[in-house]
């Protein structure tokens, strides 16, 4: 059974919007490296517009935030 986006999210606003973009990139095999799969996917999304970004980054025993509103 397919289900209509809006039927997923019943309390969404009526009308889907596109203004943000969230990625992510997990390596379990500390090998490879994150930094240019970030990149690509920061490229993606640079068309949704400037009104603030953000960027997290965590190494197994903390996570460091940066954004600017």
């Amino acid at each position: 059974m397919t289900a209509a986006p809006a039927a997923l999210l019943p309390d969404a606003p009526s009308g889907w919007r596109e203004e943000c973009g969230v990625a992510g990139v997990l390596c379990r095999d500390r090998s490879l490296p994150a930094a240019p799969l970030v990149h690509l996917a920061l490229y993606a999304l640079q068309h949704r517009g400037q009104e603030s970004a953000g960027i997290a980054a965590g190494d197994g025993h903390g996570i460091v935030l940066h954004r600017d509103l």
